[in-house]
């Protein structure tokens, strides 16, 4: 059997990245447990665990924050968005892999050219066309662009 690195070598690994996770994930643990108290224990006690688990500050925020609204909104674009992305690259990567047709390769590394364009630099070109088109807020003004890039990748997948 092939093992390797030695025992302390993967031990010491170990105790690297969970001292990586135990950091990246305090902030996390802090802000859940600062959620769970009341004002007074923030500003007294803010590293303290809540002496009362406080879930009004829970039921204040989805109540004044409109969170449930906002998560069923998530979720219908999330939902239409992956449905859409893997149809449509399910069909092309169909296409790519078995069919030949005249400018195949150059119609796939057109698809592939998105994935080095980053997200980034379309935002504000994409803010100004959807404004002057009137679909600013709208749904489709977010599926769209979630469709736009998660198609390459799931094309190269597919194919």
């Amino acid at each position: 059997m092939y093992t390797r690195g030695s025992l302390p070598r993967k031990i010491g690994i170990y105790v690297i990245v969970l001292i990586m996770v135990g950091l990246m994930t305090y902030p996390l643990i802090w802000m859940i447990y600062s959620s769970l108290k009341t004002d007074r224990e923030i500003y007294l006690f803010p590293f303290s665990l809540p002496d009362e688990m406080q879930l009004d500050n829970w039921v204040q925020a989805w109540k004044l924050g409109n969170l449930g609204r906002y998560f069923i909104n998530s979720v219908f674009i999330t939902s239409v968005s992956v449905f859409l992305v893997a149809l449509i690259s399910s069909m092309a990567g169909y296409a790519f892999a078995r069919l030949t047709f005249k400018g195949r390769d150059l119609l796939f590394y057109t698809f592939l050219l998105g994935l080095i364009l980053p997200a980034q630099v379309l935002i504000i070109p994409l803010f100004t066309f959807f404004d002057k088109i009137g679909i600013l807020n709208t749904y489709f003004a977010l599926i769209l662009p979630y469709i736009a890039w998660g198609l390459p990748l799931s094309i190269y997948i597919f194919k």
